[in-house]
């Protein structure tokens, strides 16, 4: 998990993997977004949590294209805190 900057413009790309091959679903706010979904109360935190087919679609979203490009720009946008930042099961 990672704590947002204040100047954080490219949340958006949180939900680049709606559509992709292999996507499920993920949890969504009532205006459909997947990240200003609250969590433990603090708005400045954003959950990417998604449901996908198996691990081979996950791998494949998570080294390619949109989601990858957006990887390697983290650190211009999040602050690294304490807490595990993955989790699969």
């Amino acid at each position: 998990m990672w704590k947002s900057r204040a100047d954080a413009s490219p949340v958006g790309r949180a939900n680049a993997a709606d559509g992709a091959d292999g996507f499920v679903w993920r949890p969504r706010s009532d205006s459909g977004n997947a990240t200003d979904v609250p969590f433990l109360g603090d708005g400045w935190l954003i959950v990417d949590m998604s449901v996908w087919r198996d691990i081979g679609w996950l791998t494949a979203f998570m080294r390619t294209g949109r989601h990858r490009e957006s990887l390697k720009r983290r650190h211009e946008w999040f602050e690294r805190i304490d807490e595990a930042m993955a989790t699969l099961w």
